[in-house]
């Protein structure tokens, strides 16, 4: 098992418990059916799938149909498979609900809360939830909520009927404290299991053969439990990650700028990324052309003069690393999305270098990247660093952790190594995924030592309310020794947890924004790196 699905085990554990990870596991070992899944789990055959149930409802797995070998065969059991990745896009629900609060308010972060804690809810669900949290809440206030999430396309409005895997969601399905979805009893069953009945029911029933075909190749199509047929209009609601993903990139952006030339530039910068946010993928190198007028309209009334907004935008172009290019003018500008993803990448991997390897490397790092390829004598005197030899154990340091390749170039072909130059190269993409191999790794690790100390946690916690008020002396003593490793704990929590936001930040910055490039975006994991 690899680094990333130890992560995205952990993920599944703390989002939806101890029976969904088995049940994850052993999806992750392989492509199983509901009986596969039972006895590899461990799990009995009704809380197999009402796990199954679960996780499909949050979109982290998925089923085919096997098909039938004849028409007179029933169709065979469905058969699972899980979707890594999007339990990695989880990792940044806290980072999209506080983007959701930060530019929407506070209605909005409760509803996308609900959404993330249910995976697929309809509209009464969320009502509901909300109004169990704070009964003053208008239902008309939470529609009007819900629809301008979707003008901003922070969520999706589908209906039950257009998905083949919607999951039938009922209103009582909605407590927040509920480790699993209520649903209702009547219909569920495998395949397995309840295919008498559905001979039976076919036999006995006075319908064409083409009807019975139909209808045998829908029971066919699920292992979820039956749901009442819906109106067209009633949608139900899940997280637009993708479009999170697009507006938690525009932040990045925004805030280097602002950080590196001018608050005012990054403002500006905002207002070219509103212009485009609702209606470029972020799929190409660039953004279609923007007009002034667009600037306009995303800027504050009266916030600018024409001629100040002008010498911004001419800032913006001449010191914003490349983010901003013109087409014909000041008028007609474009956002470099390429420049950028592979600038965030490069800070990535840059802080990596500097916290393994130290100062010293990550100059020597950014200088190979700089020239590509260097020669190891010239190193030296371009880093303007001391002696020859500590600039050697410096560039070994690099090659041992992977960060650069020495490439060899032959003067003669006979290739005698005392007539061949030595170069030190930087192959970025071989770079990053050794980068996001370590990352997943630090995040596996973090996340099975926060588990053992929030245990640590609640066994202690237990203990100090049995002992509220302790009368002897010893039992004073014994109290006071639980409370001063209580607070340990709880200071080891909160710098683990730092520590997962750190790492998921890197993360974010070398996967996510390079995943909405065309030509390298990930339809599952990014494989292991390759080993010397």
């Amino acid at each position: 098992m690899n680094e990333a699905a130890r992560v995205a085990l952990a993920i599944v554990k703390e989002h939806f418990g101890e029976a969904c990870r088995l049940v994850f596991a052993t999806l992750v070992a392989r492509e199983s059916t509901l009986k596969q899944v039972a006895e590899g789990s461990g799990l009995p055959l009704a809380q197999a799938r009402e796990s199954l149930t679960w996780l499909l409802q949050h979109d982290v797995i998925t089923f085919t149909a096997q098909p039938q070998k004849s028409f007179s065969d029933k169709p065979g059991p469905n058969v699972y498979r899980t979707i890594v990745w999007r339990v990695l896009q989880r990792a940044r629900i806290p980072r999209m609900l506080h983007y959701t609060a930060k530019n929407h308010g506070d209605l909005e972060e409760s509803i996308v809360q609900v959404i993330a804690l249910q995976g697929r809810v309809r509209l009464k669900g969320i009502i509901a939830a909300i109004r169990t949290e704070n009964a003053e809440v208008e239902a008309s206030t939470i529609k009007g909520t819900v629809e301008a999430l979707l003008t901003s396309r922070l969520i999706h409005g589908r209906d039950g009927n257009d998905d083949p895997d919607a999951c039938p969601l009922t209103e009582s399905s909605f407590s927040m404290d509920a480790p699993w979805p209520a649903w209702t009893s009547s219909g569920a069953g495998d395949n397995e299991t309840s295919g008498s009945k559905r001979r039976l029911s076919s036999s006995s029933s006075p319908l064409s053969s083409a009807s019975k075909r139909a209808r045998r190749d829908s029971m066919a199509s699920t292992d979820l439990p039956d749901s009442p047929t819906k109106p067209p209009s009633e949608r139900y609601f899940t997280l637009n990650y993708r479009q999170y993903q697009r507006c938690l990139f525009s932040e990045w952006a925004v805030g280097y700028i602002a950080k590196a030339v001018d608050p005012v530039c990054g403002e500006v910068l905002r207002a070219l990324f509103d212009a485009v946010l609702l209606g470029d993928p972020f799929a190409g190198e660039r953004s279609r052309c923007i007009t002034k007028d667009e600037v306009w309209n995303g800027l504050s009334p009266g916030r600018f003069s024409d001629a100040e907004l002008s010498d911004h935008l001419q800032t913006l172009l001449t010191f914003g690393s490349g983010f901003v290019t013109e087409s014909g003018g000041i008028d007609r500008l474009h956002l470099e999305f390429k420049v950028m993803r592979d600038l965030a990448q490069y800070l990535a991997i840059e802080k990596m270098v500097e916290l393994k390897c130290g100062d010293e490397c990550a100059r020597l790092f950014r200088l190979v990247r700089t020239k590509r390829y260097i020669e190891q004598k010239k190193v030296k005197d371009v880093a303007l660093m001391g002696a020859f030899k500590d600039t050697k154990v410096s560039l070994n340091k690099l090659f041992k952790n992977d960060f650069l390749m020495m490439r060899e170039i032959p003067k003669q072909a006979d290739r005698v190594p005392s007539k061949c130059v030595y170069v030190w190269t930087c192959d970025m993409n071989r770079v990053s995924t050794m980068v996001l191999h370590q990352c997943y790794k630090a995040q596996a690790n973090l996340a099975t030592r926060l588990a053992v100390e929030r245990k640590a946690y609640k066994v202690l916690k237990a203990k100090q309310e049995k002992q509220a008020n302790p009368s002897e002396h010893a039992d004073q003593q014994r109290a006071k020794a639980d409370k001063e490793a209580l607070e340990q704990i709880v200071a080891k929590l909160e710098k683990l947890e730092r520590a997962t936001l750190e790492i998921d930040e890197q993360v974010m910055l070398v996967r996510d924004f390079d995943e909405m490039a065309p030509a390298r975006r990930h339809e599952n994991l990014l494989p292991p790196p390759v080993k010397k």
